[in-house]
This record gives structure tokens, sequence and C-alpha cells, in this order.
């Protein structure tokens, strides 16, 4: 019985861990995501602003 109960809390351990996992990616990829389309925007800007002076 001691073993199941050990053997039940290392699961229960190692879905919390792949739970926090999944929150962490999911969170960076929207961060990436908004990183991305803030570069883009500055790209367009850039080049809005190079076609203007030239």
């Amino acid at each position: 019985m001691h073993v199941e109960n050990e053997s039940s809390r290392h699961l229960d351990d190692r879905r919390r861990l792949d739970q926090i996992r999944d929150e962490i990616a999911r969170s960076a990829g929207v961060r990436l995501e908004g990183a991305r389309g803030q570069c883009a925007d500055l790209e367009r800007e850039l080049l809005r602003e190079g076609l203007r002076k030239a």
C-alpha cells in the first residue's frame, strides 16, 4: 500500500510538472508571437520612412 501511494504521488507530481511546462510554453509562445508582430510593425515603419526619404 505504501508503494501504491508513493507511485500515485509520483504520477501526480509528474502531471503537475507537465502542466507547469505546458503553461510556460504557452506563455512563451504568446510573448514570441507578440514580439514577432512588433518586429513586423517596425519593419513596415522603417520601410515607409526609407521610401519617404528616397
